[in-house]
């Protein structure tokens, strides 16, 4: 069955094997499930999926919390805005790069967290709940 490719930009015709295929390639594939993932993740109300100017914003974010958690000149907290940094440059928007970009910010966060300044004891147990159900079983 002869279909066209739905990534934007693409629109190449192609031969589908099966009839639930929306994409010509495992590469516009990846790259549309990256963009889902993105929109999903970080809100973006924008119509075309390749605008970058809502990642902006998670870079700001991530500076935000840095700051507020009395952190911002330390390694972990530099190594954490350059982390967001890097996962708004367009060169890391393949699927994969931004997936590991992701995992990377999740552990910096995690050190962030451990290592800022706690508000009371609940926080505490909160934060060592979390910790404990985030690990892998």
């Amino acid at each position: 069955m002869l279909k066209t490719c739905e990534r934007p930009g693409c629109n190449n015709q192609f031969m589908a094997k099966r009839s639930t295929a929306k994409y010509c390639s495992s590469s516009c594939r990846a790259k549309m499930s990256g963009v889902e993932n993105q929109v999903v993740t970080l809100g973006s109300g924008s119509a075309d999926p390749f605008d970058l100017t809502h990642q902006r914003g998670l870079a700001d974010a991530v500076v935000e919390r840095v700051e507020q958690a009395g952190l911002a000149g330390t390694p972990e907290g530099m190594a954490a805005i350059a982390i967001a940094a890097a996962m708004t440059l367009p060169i890391n928007q393949d699927g994969s790069k931004f997936a590991a970009l992701y995992r990377q910010l999740t552990i910096a966060f995690g050190r962030l967290d451990a290592l800022a300044p706690s508000q009371n004891a609940v926080d505490d147990l909160r934060m060592r709940r979390d910790r404990k159900r985030a690990r892998p079983a």
